[in-house]
C-alpha cells in the first residue's frame, strides 16, 4: 500500500502500535528541520560494532553485552529525550514516499 500513495510522506505502522495524538505533527515538523531529513520512527536498535572478523555478535546474545541496544526500552528504564540515530527502526517508519520504493528495489534475502 505504501508504494501506491500519492502524498509526499508515508507512515507505516505495525499492527501492535498506536501513535499518540501529536505523533504525526511531530514527525512532519522534524523531517522539515534542516539536517533532520531522514527515515524517522519511535523505536530503534543500536547494533554492536563489528568484531575484528567483520561479523556482528548475535542480537539474541544475553550472556554478554554484545547483543545491541533497543531504544527506548522501558523494561530496563532506557529512555531518550532527543533525536537519536540508530542502525535500524522497529514498529513505525515515517519517510518521504519516494524512499519507500528503495526498500523493494532488490528481492529480500530468504533462508
Amino acid at each position: 500500500i505504501s508504494l501506491s500513495v500519492t502524498t509526499k510522506y508515508v507512515l507505516v505502522i505495525d499492527d501492535d502500535m498506536i501513535p499518540g495524538k501529536d505523533y504525526l505533527s511531530i514527525l512532519l515538523h522534524t523531517i522539515n528541520v534542516p539536517g533532520r531529513r531522514g527515515l524517522l520512527g519511535s523505536i530503534g536498535w543500536l547494533l554492536p560494532r563489528p568484531q575484528s572478523n567483520m561479523r556482528f555478535a548475535s542480537y539474541r546474545a544475553t550472556a554478554n553485552a554484545t547483543g545491541g541496544l533497543y531504544v527506548p526500552d522501558l523494561a530496563y528504564d532506557i529512555t531518550n529525550e532527543r533525536l537519536l540515530e540508530t542502525d535500524y527502526l522497529c514498529s513505525m517508519w515515517f519517510a518521504e514516499t519516494a524512499w519507500i520504493a528503495l526498500l523493494f528495489r532488490e528481492p529480500p534475502q530468504t533462508f
